[in-house]
């Protein structure tokens, strides 16, 4: 209702300017980027409010793929009715739809992907609101103030407008802030970010005055992900096992941050992969410990579990996976489940829903998750680590799991890393960025 809102307003006070300013582009051009120059800047501060981003490319994609619209609603309208009659046809009219709708989806992921395609914003959201509401307002006296001939000045100042003025003011004051604290994340709000690591895991938490925990180190060089959410210093690191997909990023950050104790698994059986990673970390002064019990962390703006599996037996490389630590992380009641490798019966084993999130196990392999994990989450959205990679990851199958649950995906390979938080009414909050 918000952005609906937002976009009328900016239609009415700004759609006839950008028209005017593109008077010269042909028709067909000028018209949607009028529209949508006119509802992005007005909705904008809504957007940047609640979901800490917006996009900078929408007249782009406007112009490139909205002529369709027009076509694809008259396509399905057709559809319905032919159907009635003659459903072959209505079949036909489908698939035409279709074929303009994967294009218009295609536009959209490309328009994503620029460079500068989305605008990030991580202070506050009242003083956004309020110059919003204060920038609209001077929109109005100047429409106003231009049909009585006068300037904007000597009409809002006027004696006896002065009452109409100050109600105008203070109604837009009142709006901002009652919209300032819906939906979006509150500044410095506990996050969990799932980083694009590629074929790998690596997943970010930070909190305001709480310890920055890292779960996995992915396939290579982290730091300066890392940098760029301003950690300068790794207060817990979790590593759910040996494997080069979840530790290859290890030396990279002991040789820019400091990470104050480090938590492993251990296997029933020497795993040298892990042995040689703890005596890297202690040898930067890293405290490691082995985790054989649950762990409970419990810090300002989120909790975090750490539940030793015993699924195998040693040696083989699915009895790693399934030996490896598995990490569920609350915000705001909120769960999210952080499986690493850990797949199947293994993973039932140990831990019990529901999650909101969910991490698929394993880069989106087949039989990651069962089908009764995922009917007693009640998953909100679904989270695949993946890069490019030889094994098939994602598989079809388990993607035709998740839509057969009607759980919605995202996976850092299109959509880059995902940055998950709770706004003030519960509700979980996604943002991703473009892959690197």
């Amino acid at each position: 209702f918000q952005l609906s809102f937002a976009a009328v307003i900016g239609l009415f006070l700004l759609g006839g300017r950008f028209r005017a300013l593109l008077g010269r582009m042909p028709r067909p051009v000028a018209e949607p980027a009028a529209v949508t120059m006119a509802a992005s800047i007005a909705t904008a501060p809504v957007s940047l409010a609640a979901f800490g981003q917006a996009s900078l490319v929408g007249v782009v994609a406007n112009v490139a793929g909205g002529f369709v619209l027009g076509p694809v609603m008259l396509l399905g309208m057709l559809s319905v009715l032919v159907g009635l009659v003659l459903p072959p046809l209505s079949t036909v009219l489908n698939v035409l739809a279709g074929l303009l709708i994967a294009f218009l989806l295609e536009v959209a992921h490309v328009c994503a992907r620029l460079p500068l395609a989305v605008y990030e914003w991580r202070g506050p959201t009242l003083p956004l609101l309020l110059a919003a509401a204060g920038l609209a307002m001077l929109l109005v006296l100047q429409n106003l103030a231009a049909r009585a001939g006068m300037g904007v000045a000597g009409f809002a100042f006027a004696r006896r407008r002065r009452p109409l003025i100050g109600l105008a003011a203070a109604t837009l004051a009142a709006v901002s802030l009652v919209l300032a604290p819906c939906g979006g994340r509150a500044p410095g709000a506990p996050t969990l970010t799932i980083l694009d690591v590629g074929e790998g895991a690596a997943a970010l938490v930070q909190a305001p005055h709480a310890p920055t925990v890292l779960v996995d180190a992915g396939p290579g060089p982290l730091a300066g992900s890392l940098r760029k959410h301003g950690v300068a210093r790794i207060d817990l690191l979790v590593l759910s096992h040996g494997h080069a997909d979840h530790t290859g990023g290890v030396p990279d950050v002991l040789r820019s941050l400091k990470i104050d104790r480090a938590l492993l698994p251990r296997p029933p059986t020497a795993d040298p992969s892990l042995d040689r990673l703890q005596k890297e970390l202690e040898n930067a002064g890293t405290r490691v410990s082995r985790c054989t019990a649950p762990l409970h962390l419990a810090c300002r703006g989120y909790e975090l579990q750490v539940l030793p599996t015993h699924g195998g037996h040693g040696g083989s490389n699915q009895d790693e996976n399934d030996w490896a630590l598995v990490v569920a992380v609350t915000l705001s009641a909120q769960r999210v489940l952080l499986p690493g490798d850990v797949e199947g019966t293994a993973l039932d084993e140990v831990v019990e829903g529901p999650f909101a999130v969910v991490e698929v196990p394993h880069h989106g392999s087949s039989g990651g998750l069962t089908d009764s994990m995922l009917a007693d989450c009640a998953s909100q959205l679904a989270v695949i680590s993946v890069g490019a990679n030889s094994y098939g990851h994602p598989t079809g199958e388990a993607l035709a799991q998740l839509r057969a649950f009607g759980v919605p995906c995202i996976r850092t390979d299109r959509d880059g890393e995902v940055v998950l938080s709770v706004s003030g009414d519960g509700d979980v909050l996604c943002a991703t960025q473009r892959p690197r």
